[in-house]
């Protein structure tokens, strides 16, 4: 179950890409297997904004940020199979065409929205983010992947809970 809180976060912050059609087509595309682009990305904004509960993120500009930034993350993958030639072509030019979907959906300049979905794919991508918001996006992203290729959803509190322990038990 989603807290509802988030679910409103998502609605009011996300609302110019959820009503998108990129995003609407993005439940066309398989992701990681098992789920599609959509939820996928769905999984990514909860996991984001629970990690800034747990970090105690409260500024509403970064949680803002990090919600578009999530929801925008992989939009530019849309049509994948049409648009890179491979898997590694795809890794590395996806987050670039996502920054383009966001101007399209945002009219207004966000530099920390950009940098979190260019340098989300570190360190895939070798250029790190410089912003809180690229940190929590590439950490929910991993964790999103991680569980969605075991047949696992991340937005379920017990495995959220559990990951978020071993994670935070490394570092």
């Amino acid at each position: 179950m989603i807290e509802n809180h988030i679910l409103e976060e998502i609605k009011e912050y996300g609302a110019n890409v959820l009503n998108s059609d990129v995003f609407k087509k993005s439940f066309e595309q398989t992701h990681h297997v098992y789920t599609s682009l959509g939820w996928h990305i769905i999984d990514v904004a909860v996991v984001s904004l629970r990690l800034c509960d747990k970090f105690n993120i409260t500024n509403p500009e970064i949680r803002r940020n990090i919600t578009v930034a999530s929801l925008c993350h992989d939009l530019g993958m849309v049509g994948r199979y049409e648009k890179y030639a491979n898997n590694l072509i795809c890794a590395h030019r996806h987050p670039g065409d996502g920054v383009e979907v966001f101007r399209s959906i945002y009219t207004e300049k966000n530099r920390r929205v950009e940098n979190a979905i260019k340098r989300h794919m570190f360190p895939i991508g070798l250029i790190m983010p410089i912003h809180i918001e690229g940190f929590i996006l590439i950490l929910s992203d991993k964790i999103c992947a991680c569980m969605e290729v075991r047949k696992k959803s991340p937005i379920e509190l017990a495995y959220f809970d559990a990951i978020y322990d071993i994670v935070m038990a490394e570092a």
